[in-house]
């Protein structure tokens, strides 16, 4: 086996790169050394290696530093490209050892013969049998839009989702750096549920909805697992993510479909494959001529490996389930909230966060203010990203 040898310089260089790690983390500022972001893969992974063993960091903060450090949309576009691949030996032995290694449930597939399936990316998205996710049956109940875990679920408070933590990051911001896209959401609440890679990875309709527009907001590619949630700061707002607006029974909906490292791709059920497309922000507006409508539980995408769906939802809309919180597990189609406008009964009013204004310094407390003014640093390094979404988005 070849043994990857760093120089002395090469180990200056990386450490140069976990310094600029540690930097990140306090100023919320990442600045690479030249030859630090483009050191070869493997003298990366040896030397993080050796680090670990020598104690000098633990292992969660290597894989958050290696993240930093790796060409994340490279990787994440080679691992779609072999996750395409229709070679027999190399399809089934990936399906074989994913199989293995997440310890899948076959006998809720459609189609329970790993074999079966042309790629590797038909198996990760494949159909469930009939049945297998029943509905809840109280029309006023939303329901889960997929399998996984919920991160964190809450009010939308001053306009900051709550990320893990009690690390917060902005509703705008989130939503493409648009206030006017942000407003109906603010006072709100939301939820946010992480697939992990034995999951079923197809997304459906918590309640039914018509389609109003898209939007894709390119950005980068870390993982979206609890450590990185844990340690990244502004985790879903700087990865790559198509947001769909929706106007339901519950009032206005976005749904934020989070790309992530060797997610290979994220599709709709109108649109198709939708990232990765061209790395710039998008929009699409599906309101006339002929409008989109979705049932609820009717699939509208699908993610080609794990990632994250956050739900959104306007003042006093939906009550979120007592029992549920951080940690929880869910299935698709159970009921996770009761429907204000569909429950005459509903706690939501009680339930649901005061209504607050957008994210001002005329009504934030100190702490508030400071975070604030962090974000608005950070936002200044994609400003050329974002602030295109109203003046520059490719409109269809």
């Amino acid at each position: 086996m070849q043994q990857w040898k760093l120089t002395n310089q090469d180990q200056a260089d990386v450490i140069d790169g976990v310094d600029d790690c540690l930097q990140r983390e306090r100023t919320g500022k990442m600045h690479l050394s030249p030859r630090s972001g483009v050191l070869p893969l493997g003298m990366i992974i040896s030397f993080g290696i050796s680090q670990v063993k020598e104690n000098v960091v633990n292992k969660e903060k290597l894989f958050v530093w290696m993240q930093y450090l790796l060409p994340q949309h490279l990787i994440s576009r080679v691992t779609g490209r072999l996750a395409e691949t229709r070679i027999g030996w190399i399809k089934n032995s990936l399906i074989s050892l994913f199989i293995r290694r997440f310890q899948v449930d076959m006998s809720e597939a459609e189609q329970p013969d790993p074999q079966a399936y042309a790629h590797f990316n038909a198996f990760f998205t494949r159909a469930l049998k009939l049945g297998v996710r029943p509905l809840a049956a109280d029309p006023a109940q939303l329901l889960s839009p997929a399998d996984g875990v919920i991160s964190e679920m809450g009010p939308i408070t001053e306009g900051r989702i709550l990320q893990a933590k009690g690390q917060t990051y902005s509703l705008q911001r989130l939503l493409g750096g648009d206030l006017s896209r942000a407003q109906p959401y603010v006072g709100g609440s939301f939820a946010t549920i992480y697939l992990s890679p034995k999951d079923y990875h197809r997304v459906h309709m918590p309640v039914q909805g018509k389609l109003l527009e898209t939007l894709y907001v390119p950005g980068q590619l870390f993982s979206v697992n609890q450590t990185t949630a844990d340690q990244v700061p502004n985790l879903f707002a700087r990865n790559e993510r198509l947001v769909c607006f929706f106007e339901t029974p519950a009032g206005p909906m976005a749904m934020i479909l989070v790309g992530a490292m060797i997610v290979a791709g994220i599709e709709t059920v109108w649109d198709g494959q939708v990232a990765p497309p061209a790395r710039r922000v998008t929009v699409k507006n599906f309101a006339d001529p002929a409008p989109i409508l979705l049932e609820r539980g009717a699939e509208m995408g699908r993610f080609k490996l794990g990632s994250t769906v956050i739900l959104l939802f306007g003042p006093q809309a939906v009550a979120w389930r007592d029992d549920l919180a951080a940690g929880s597990a869910v299935r698709m189609g159970e009921g996770v909230a009761q429907i204000a406008a569909l429950s005459p009964a509903s706690p939501a009013t009680e339930a649901a966060a005061p209504h607050t204004e957008p994210e001002s310094g005329d009504h934030a407390s100190a702490e508030q203010q400071e975070q604030q003014q962090e974000d608005m640093q950070d936002e200044q390094e994609t400003a050329s990203v974002e602030s295109s979404t109203a003046s520059s988005a490719i409109k269809n």
